[in-house]
């Protein structure tokens, strides 16, 4: 089995930036996008990726890779911390983040909608 490793960083221009590791390393490349917060990915099944990260405007903004990158989709919101993202099964994710009302939200995709 081939080892396989993501990496995700907001970077100084505040889009979002992935590396990979699939034997080799490769070259930073931008995703795109325009945030204020940190990026969290997770994965609920082999060769799925999805990436969640808070822009300018406080709207949540998702991305996923499934044998190629999607355009980035907005989820709404009005999200005043970075949110955390976590998979417990396939089909399933569930992000959290504060609200900009300081309470905890929560969104979860159920492998057919949000």
């Amino acid at each position: 089995m081939k080892t396989v490793a993501e990496q995700i960083t907001r970077g100084t221009d505040s889009a979002c930036w992935h590396i990979f590791y699939d034997g080799t390393w490769h070259k930073w490349e931008s995703l795109g996008g325009f945030f204020k917060s940190d990026l969290t990915i997770c994965s609920w099944g082999n060769g799925r990726l999805d990436i969640f990260g808070v822009g300018q405007n406080s709207l949540t903004y998702h991305k996923w890779y499934w044998g190629g990158w999607s355009n980035w989709e907005c989820l709404g919101g009005l999200i005043a911390s970075a949110p955390a993202a976590v998979s417990w099964g396939p089909d399933r994710i569930d992000l959290f983040a504060i609200g900009c009302d300081q309470t905890l939200n929560q969104l979860w995709w159920d492998g057919k909608k949000w």
